[in-house]
Order: structure tokens, then C-alpha cells, then sequence
């Protein structure tokens, strides 16, 4: 699972400078903090990715519907953590 997730990734670095641009920036900003927060900001990268992919049609419904339910699932884990 995470080698298609970094494969989509690199993928799509490659064929959009502005997302390779993007993936630098955040890359250098995160280098040096904890392994949360390294894993935090490769699921921003991935949201970014597939809003830019569903602003240009590129997925399908189903895959549409996955990865709203995978964000509100993460985000909702991230609420109940604040929480205890």
C-alpha cells in the first residue's frame, strides 16, 4: 500500500512541475520534525494530489468516494487523539 502511495506521488511529480514544486517545498519544511508529522504532511501531499485530480476528472466516482471517506477517517482519528 505505501509504495502505491509514494508511486502515485512520484508519478505525478513527474508530469506536473507545479505538484514537483509543491512536494520540494514541503519536503524541506518537514525534514526535521517528528515522524508524525512527516506522515502528516505525505497525507496533505496525497489530499492535494487528488483534489488536483478531481478538479481535472481524472478519477473515477468510486475512487472519488474512497478517498473522501480515507480523509474523513483521518481526520477524525486526528479529532479523537486531540481529545484524550
Amino acid at each position: 500500500m505505501f509504495k502505491e502511495r509514494m508511486s502515485r506521488l512520484l508519478n505525478a511529480m513527474v508530469n506536473n512541475a507545479d505538484f514537483r514544486k509543491l512536494c520540494f517545498d514541503k519536503a524541506t519544511s518537514v525534514i526535521q520534525t517528528s515522524h508524525d508529522g512527516i506522515l502528516f504532511s505525505l497525507f496533505e501531499l496525497e489530499a492535494q494530489l487528488v483534489e488536483q485530480q478531481i478538479m481535472e476528472l481524472q478519477l473515477p466516482d468510486e475512487d472519488v468516494r474512497q478517498e473522501v471517506e480515507r480523509a474523513f477517517n483521518f481526520y477524525r482519528l486526528q479529532e479523537l487523539a486531540i481529545l484524550r
